[in-house]
Formats: C-alpha cells, structure tokens, sequence
C-alpha cells in the first residue's frame, strides 16, 4: 500500500508540474523540473545577456549625445521656450490629450519633462533618446525570450530560446536603421511607443500566462495602463490589441483544440477582440502628426502615395536592413506616381508573400510572428496620407520581424557549431555597431545631415533646398545662394529654396528681391499645403520685407495671418511691433515689443523700438527704462542715442550730455548725435556750443532735424514722419 501511495503521489506531483506556468519559477528542485521537461529559468545566463544588449545600445550610441538641434527639432520644441505658465500648460496639455488622443501629446510631454528636468541641456534630451531605445531592446529580449521559451516547452520551437531572444535583441540594438529615431531628438516617437507597446504586451502576457489571481489583475491594468498611453503617443498602438491576440494564437499549444484553447483564454481573448473592434473609433476625435521627414514637402495624391508606400518596402527598407549603408532622410528611387511601377509592383508580391508564408509557415509559430511584427509596424500610420512618404523612423518597429527572423537563423547556427554561431553573431554587431556610429554622425548638426542626404541623392531638390537653409542660418549666405539655385533649377516648385533666396536678398537688404520671393515661397506653401512651420516661414519673412520697405499696412495683414497659425512665436510679435510703430500706433507697438520679451528674454532688439515708441507717446520712463536696457545689450550707438533722447525727455540733460560726448568723440559726423546735443547744449544754457553743434549736424545731413524727433523740439521722428508717409501713400493707392 506504501508504494501504491508513493507513487500515486509521485503522478500527483508530477501533474501539479505539467499545470506549472513556464514563465514562473517552479518550487521544485531544478532536477525534478529539468525531469518533467520543464527546465529551470537560467538567472545568470540572461543577466549576462541583457548586460550585453546594454553594452551595444550604449557604445552604439555613446557618440549621439553631443547632437545639436537638426531637422524638425526646431519647431518640435518651439513649444518649450514660449512657454510661461507651466501650470496652464499640463493643464492644457492634458485636456487636449483626452480631447484628441492621437495628437501625440505624451510625446510633448516627455520633451516638457526634459525640459524641466535639465532645461535646453541637449545633451539630456538625447540621452533619454538612448535610455528609451536601450528599455525598448530590453523589453523586446524579455517578450522574445517568454514566447520562445514557451514555444520551445511545447515542443514548437527548434533552437534555444536564450540564443533567438539575444540575438534577435543585440541586431536591433545597433542597426543602422534605428540611428534616426535614437540620434534625432525629435525621432524619439519610434523608440517611445515601442517601448511603451512591447511593456504593454509583457504585461499582458504576465496576466495571461499567470495563475494567480494578483498576477492576472496587476498584469492585465498595468497592460491597460501602457495601452492608454500608447494612444496618447500614436495612433500605431491600435494595433496592440491585434498583436496580442496574435501572440496568444501563436502560443497555443499545438496539441490543444481551438475550442478548448478559446474556454480556456475566453476573458484574454475576448477583451483583445473588444479593444481591436473599438478602439478605432478614437479616430472621429481627429489626429495631429509630426511632419517628421515631410518637413517641406507638399503631400502626394492618394494614389502616389500608397504606391510610395508598397515601392519603399523594396527599394529603400529591406535593401537597408540587408546592406545598411546610404542612408537618408530623402532617399532616392522611392517615389512612385502610380501602381504601374516596377518596385510597387514588387511591393505588393512582397506583402502578399508575406501574407502567404505566414499562413504556410504556421508549424513555426516564431516565424508567423516575425512576418506579422514586420507587416504591422506600418499600420495604421502608412495608410494616412501625410507629407512623409519613407523615413528610418517609420521602420523602428517593422525591424523587429526582420530582426527576429534574423536572430532565428544564427539560433539554428548555434544548433550546428556554437562557437561559428557565436563568431558570426558578434562580427553582425560589430560591423552594425561601426555603421550606426558613421550614421550618428550625420545628426550632429542640420549642415551635416543634408550634405550627406546630396551625397546619397544628388539630384534631391529638396536636399539641396534644406542644405541651403543650413548655410544660411550659419550666415554662409555665398554658398547658400548656390544651393538655393541648384535646388530651384531641379524642383521650381519648391518652397524651402524660394525661403533661402529671400532670406539671402534679405540680407543684402535688397527688400523688394526679398518681397518678391517670399511672396513666391508663400504661394506655393499654401498652394502645396505645407506643414504650417513652413507657412510661417514665409509670412514671417514676407512681412519683415514690407517693414524693411517702409510699408507697415502690408506687414500688419500678413502678420496677423501668421500670428493666427502660431501665436506664440516671440520674431512675429518683434515684427508686429516694429510695423505698428512704423504706421504710428505707438501703443500697439509696445503692446507687440513687450509680449515678444515675455516669450523669448534674449529677444534684445525689441528694446530700442520699445523705447522709440515710448519717447514718441512722451512716456519719459518707459523710455529711458527701456533705452538702458538697449545699451545694457548692445552698446551700440543707435542705442546710446536713445537712452541720451529718453535722458532729455526725463530733464537728465548732464546725462545726456555725457553720453553724447562719447558718440560725438567716437564718431564727428554722426548727424543725430550732433543734432541732439545741440539740444542738450541749449538746455543747459550754453547758447554757442549749442549753434556750433547744430551747424555742424546740418552740415552733415540738412534734413536731420526732420528725422529724430528730439524731446522738447518741435519735429517730427523717422518713425512719426515715416508713418505719415506711408499712409499718405496707402491712401493714394487705395
């Protein structure tokens, strides 16, 4: 009886093992688990492994975190130095988020929380780009490792789980593929919803594979958590629920029937059907996308566009993962005008191909999974028509099935000779490893990334367009001009290189030459339907013409145009106030001036407009406060004249005449300086110093009395004269 009951007992215990969760360690011995097929969870061989994952994310992308801002980095954290209120702005933030869920807002706020962690320290905000690709390689080891390890248990999967999972990891840690999304600050959406997924679908499975209770709950909220802020990022997370029902098919054991597999899982599954049946409907609420790599391009048709899409998957991404090397954010041979195309034709046989080897491969669970990641990295984003056709960024996730395909493949190797596995593995990563450094290095600044997009692509327009735009920000306006030209010459269509002409005739003060090809760069944005950045742009810069050219009831339309798309651009309020002081509306202008420093302090030539409206309303305070501030920024001598005017106004005549002195010293021809210490002079009672003077001034410029106004003297201002002039001429050509 003893030894029928042991070994009843024996078949008892041997059961409660069967029933085990493999993703939990067994309290068992790791012989009695490693004798019913269940061995033992190796703790140290995958610490070692996600030790090394580490490694490569960190010595990969060590040399990204001296970029500087590039690209669309700009515009995407404009929002950042316009903000005043950081209360206001959760507040909003927040609100908008559950108003309009795909607006990406989460993404916002990790840039704010960046922000106010370390400030405008890019150094931070790029190693939080490398920390979220280092969790997301991460979370993706883990995922891999429990699938594959299940697989391998119910006898599904034909290598080692710990070498498919590492592999699969250690490849996407370093491609080449992934250096936009981790080395470009505002690229940071790829690794942030991709982490953001893959930590939702490990929690789901923590629920789904878990016995207890407490593992069911926690796993299947926090899962819902991750979800809800996946939404919050983009609208690719509407596929998370599809994903996990996938994964949960794949890991049904291959002897278990459908119909008890379903009863089995009947909470899990139903709730992912649920989700993937009505979460799209969030869609009604509106989306708002980044312009990513679409930055200056005009959308494409439907049909162009979804034909870009399916022509990109062979001549640009599997051609990239395979032979990593000419890379860029405007790649050549992508677009495509119609279906008729031979590599859409070839995208198309590769999709359906895929389609089809899933179905066929189904024996080999980890493979169906591999294509499936692979196809649903480009849903649902590829599908909505935007300015961006290809872009590195866009591939972050898809990579993942390639990847995993890969990392299956020198898993089999290992079967074979570990050692030439291990040997053919590590030279992969080396050679991957060197080609994302190379390609960290075209982010460094906006000059290099677009001279290695012209060296890609030599006949890109719109390469040449934005490498003209880089020249002439670092004040190459020379170089810039030629690459304005060339890229006019190749694309007459396109806005960015009209926007560099100006900005060059603007320069060179040739204002009308600036009007005309702002007005040019205008048309065609609105036309195009650029991103509204863009638009901006042109009004910013048209406006800034018409101020140039004396012509205030031109600027103030345009600017208030502008200011409706971006109100809270610091430049446009500088112009407004400018072109309101022109036209006479003195207190409009400081209205304008002073909202301009409230957005951006540093935004120092609004003092002496301030000042001038000021002087011109006989605020004698105001003026002075902000002529001081002028010469506290500048010390120029524009400015060293307005503070002696706004003295003079004040009665701090010795003051004044004490500043002038230095002027008149330094410079004996300046007219105003003259014309203004004749003033001084006369007030303080000195009657022939002050003729002396004014002779002298006159003598410099008859008509300077006419152009200053000078407190206490009847005159008129250049900006009270001017003004009057140009409304005499808004009414003549009215």
């Amino acid at each position: 009886m003893s030894k029928d009951k042991t070994h009843a007992e024996k078949k008892t215990d041997l059961a409660k093992l069967l029933n085990l969760s493999p993703t939990k360690i067994p309290k068992v011995t790791k012989e009695a688990a490693q004798a019913v097929g269940h061995p033992a969870l190796e703790w140290k061989r995958l610490g070692i492994f996600a030790a090394i994952i580490s490694l490569v994310v960190v010595i990969a992308y060590a040399n990204s975190l001296w970029g500087q801002l590039v690209f669309n980095d700009g515009p995407t954290l404009a929002f950042i130095t316009s903000t005043k209120d950081w209360d206001a702005f959760w507040s909003q933030l927040w609100a908008q988020a559950l108003a309009v869920p795909f607006s990406q807002q989460w993404l916002k706020a990790t840039f704010a929380w960046d922000y106010q962690s370390a400030g405008m320290n890019l150094f931070w905000f790029h190693t939080v780009n490398v920390g979220l690709h280092l969790a997301t390689c991460l979370y993706l080891f883990a995922l891999l490792f429990r699938i594959s390890r299940r697989l391998k248990i119910d006898g599904q999967l034909d290598c080692d789980p710990y070498y498919l999972a590492f592999a699969a990891s250690v490849l996407f840690a370093c491609h080449p593929l992934t250096s936009e999304s981790v080395a470009h600050i505002a690229g940071r959406i790829g690794p942030l919803w991709t982490a953001t997924y893959l930590l939702s679908l490990n929690l789901f499975f923590f629920g789904y594979l878990g016995h207890s209770k407490a593992a069911k709950f926690w796993g299947y909220t926090l899962a819902a958590v991750f979800l809800a802020i996946g939404l919050l990022i983009t609208p690719n997370t509407l596929t998370l629920p599809l994903t996990a029902l996938v994964i949960a098919i794949c890991l049904k054991p291959h002897r278990q029937a459908w119909l008890e597999f379903a009863s089995e899982h009947v909470f899990s599954l139903a709730a992912c059907v649920l989700l993937l049946g009505t979460l799209p409907y969030l869609t009604f609420r509106g989306m708002m996308l980044q312009a990513g790599n679409g930055l200056g391009l005009a959308t494409l048709e439907p049909i162009a566009y979804y034909a870009t899409q399916l022509k990109a998957i062979p001549a640009y991404y599997l051609r990239l993962f395979v032979v990593p090397v000419g890379l860029s954010v405007d790649p050549p041979f992508v677009l495509a005008q119609s279906f008729a195309d031979i590599l859409v034709i070839v995208g198309i046989v590769l999709v359906l191909a895929t389609v089809i080897m899933m179905f066929v491969l189904r024996s080999k669970p980890i493979i169906v999974l591999a294509l499936y990641m692979f196809l649903i990295g480009f849903v649902p984003v590829a599908l909505l028509v935007q300015p961006e056709v290809a872009s590195d960024q866009r591939f972050y996730f898809p990579l993942i099935g390639l990847c995993i395909i890969a990392g299956w493949g020198l898993a089999r190797l290992a079967n074979l000779n570990l050692r030439n596995a291990g040997i053919a593995c590590g030279a992969i990563v080396i050679v991957l490893a060197g080609l994302t450094i190379w390609r960290n290095t075209d982010w460094y600044s906006g000059e290099a990334l677009w001279k290695s997009a012209i060296n890609v692509n030599q006949k890109s327009a719109r390469a040449h367009a934005m490498y003209a735009l880089e020249l002439m920000h670092k004040n190459k306006m020379k170089e810039a001009a030629i690459e304005a030209k060339e890229a006019i010459k190749l694309d007459g269509q396109l806005a960015p290189a009209f926007i560099t002409v100006a900005g060059v005739l603007l320069h060179e003060k040739d204002y009308e030459g600036a009007r005309d090809a702002f007005s040019a760069a205008m048309e065609l944005a609105k036309k195009q339907n650029l991103s509204t950045d863009i638009q901006v742009t042109c009004m910013s810069g048209l406006a800034e013409s018409f101020m140039n050219l004396n012509q205030p009831q031109y600027a103030i339309p345009v600017l208030q145009q502008a200011m409706a798309i971006d109100a809270e651009n610091a430049r446009l309020h500088f112009i407004a106030g400018r072109s309101f002081l022109q036209a006479g509306q003195y207190q409009m202008a400081i209205a304008e001036l002073q909202t301009a420093l409230k957005m951006d302090a540093s935004l120092f030539e609004c003092w002496q407009p301030m000042a001038e409206a000021a002087i011109e309303m006989n605020a004698p305070d105001m003026a002075y406060g902000a002529a001081n501030m002028a010469v506290m920024r500048e010390n120029s001598t524009p400015a060293k004249l307005l503070l002696a005017r706004a003295d003079i106004a004040g009665g701090r005549f010795e003051e004044a005449k004490n500043l002038l002195t230095q002027v008149c010293v330094a410079e004996p021809e300046n007219a105003q300086a003259l014309a203004i210490m004749s003033v001084v002079q006369g007030k303080l009672g000195q009657s022939s110093e002050a003729s002396s003077y004014r002779s002298r001034a006159l003598k410099a410029d008859p008509e300077v009395f006419s152009k200053v106004k000078i407190p206490g003297v009847q005159g008129q201002s250049s900006g009270g004269s001017s003004s009057r002039r140009s409304r005499r001429r808004h009414r003549r050509h009215n």
